[in-house]
């Protein structure tokens, strides 16, 4: 909860990309990475 407080207090803008790939042996794998723009 303390992450969602202080982005509901101080985040101006996010920015969500996400990638997916498969690897050789079949494993798929996401990534999720997150920006945040603060007030300031």
């Amino acid at each position: 909860m303390k992450l969602h407080d202080f982005l509901l207090a101080n985040c101006g803008r996010v920015c969500l990309t996400i990638d997916t790939w498969t690897s050789i042996q079949n494993f798929t794998y996401m990534s999720l990475t997150a920006h945040f723009v603060d007030l300031d």
